[in-house]
């Protein structure tokens, strides 16, 4: 690699800036004065003078922080050069203030103010809303987080508890959250640097009257897909909670099944609460109860037209497993109706269209259709316009018409590609092409948004 490549640039670790130069002068020899004197002033002295600072450090230096309000209009190529001025590292400053939209966007409480984060953590922490709405289901005097993350959990729960005890093996989240509750005046949180497992094996949580849990879903760069590979694991935990007998909350992946939840808790496992946020789930919750067993669980569904906090969200409650259900099969009648994301993952779709007198599509699952035009909660409807049993016919229709969204059902990878090459559709948000192959049989839905 370049000594001299751009990735030095704006270096911020005093350490590795010395080593850096301590190479350059043993090479000087091999470089014209001219040369090297010009890069080492440009790329290393530069990067051996600016001091590390950490995002908290930058929020807690009134001067910086007024400069970071007006690096939000700054653009990127822009940037480098503006944070080498304020002595600060850009790749402190840039992933924030590209987050910082994000940031905004989950927690519009905390819009107008300059709270600490980092990537990682805003991705995973919980909305405003879906951290309200644990406030409705986890109450009690002591409550122990053993994955503290971003802590926004912790900062709503705090008024609904005397105290919380939150513990995370990262020690600079740690120093976010510290100042984050110092800013928004929380004093009856603690935040602790353990790992997970040294907590549990050196403290008693007899104390406690509800546990919480947010593992981190990502193993490297992916996210994981079975509980195990969770960090921390939840089975090798599993011994201290049944032990203590402490209701214990879990905040899982959205793309969960619940089948694979019952599969693998058995009766511990009493409630799902599934939280969606304009009908996509963003996050689902269980209670495990370590007293007594059951088989019958509770299912909770909760949808909320907005991230904020508010009380105007819908709530329902059902019994777990689904009762089955014989739903008629029909070709598409004059209205097409789609469960949401929350709806199909509860796997209630099929009673609560039997209830609403819907058929289901011949053609695919999780569509419906009536001759009716109804209004269903956590169903979208659709005006069926064309159906197409006749592919080339819906080809060419589809040549003529590319304003509208393709959705696919039983089609490979390759074969969606290869049509949509062919159509470069352009979305309106309200025009749908339904595309749906079973064996050798192809046929195209068109639907317009109600």
């Amino acid at each position: 690699m370049d000594l001299f490549s751009k990735e030095y640039t704006g270096q911020s670790n005093l350490l590795e800036a010395q080593e850096l130069i301590t190479k350059a002068i043993k090479i000087k020899s091999r470089l014209s004065f001219n040369m090297f004197l010009s890069v080492k002033l440009e790329v290393i002295i530069n990067s051996l003078y600016m001091q590390s600072k950490s995002i908290v450090a930058i929020l807690k230096d009134e001067k910086l922080k007024k400069e970071l309000h007006r690096c939000m209009h700054y653009s990127q190529n822009e940037l480098p050069y503006i944070c080498k001025k304020l002595d600060v590292d850009v790749h402190v400053v840039g992933p924030y203030l590209k987050a910082l939209k994000r940031f905004k966007k989950k927690f519009p409480r905390w819009q107008n103010l300059l709270l600490a984060f980092s990537e990682k953590s805003l991705s995973q922490s919980s909305s405003e809303f879906a951290a309200y709405y644990k406030t409705n289901i986890m109450k009690g005097k002591k409550l122990l987080n053993l994955t503290g993350g971003l802590g926004t959990d912790d900062l709503l729960l705090s008024s609904y508890f005397n105290e919380i005890i939150s513990i995370d093996k990262d020690e600079n989240l740690n120093e976010m959250c510290i100042w984050n509750m110092e800013i928004l005046g929380i004093n009856n949180v603690s935040r602790l640097t353990y790992k997970t497992e040294t907590y549990l094996f050196e403290k008693n949580i007899s104390s406690f009257d509800l546990i919480y849990l947010d593992p981190d879903r990502r193993v490297g760069d992916k996210k994981a897909i079975i509980l195990e590979d969770y960090s921390p694991n939840i089975f090798q935990l599993m011994p201290y909670f049944i032990q203590n007998k402490k209701d214990t909350w879990l905040k899982l992946s959205p793309l969960i099944d619940l089948d694979y939840l019952v599969q693998k808790f058995g009766s511990y496992l009493e409630q799902f609460h599934l939280v969606g946020i304009k009908g996509e789930v963003k996050e689902i919750l269980i209670k495990l109860n370590f007293q007594n067993d059951t088989d019958i669980k509770k299912l909770f569904l909760i949808q909320s037209s907005s991230y904020a906090q508010n009380n105007d969200f819908f709530f329902e409650e059902y019994t777990w497993p689904p009762h089955r259900v014989k739903i008629q099969k029909s070709e598409p009648k004059k209205f097409i109706y789609k469960p949401n994301s929350l709806l199909i993952k509860s796997k209630y779709a099929d009673s609560l269209a039997v209830k609403n007198n819907l058929s289901g599509l011949a053609i695919t699952p999780n569509l419906y259709t009536s001759d009716e035009q109804k209004k269903i909660q956590n169903f979208i409807g659709y005006s069926c316009l064309a159906v197409f049993t006749k592919w080339k016919m819906g080809l060419k229709f589809l040549a003529e018409n590319t304003i509208g969204e393709l959705v696919f059902f039983g089609f490979s990878k390759n074969e969606k590609k290869q049509i949509q090459s062919k159509f470069l559709m352009k979305s309106n948000n309200k025009t749908i092409y339904y595309l749906a192959k079973t064996g050798v049989t192809r046929i195209m839905v068109v639907l317009e948004k109600l």
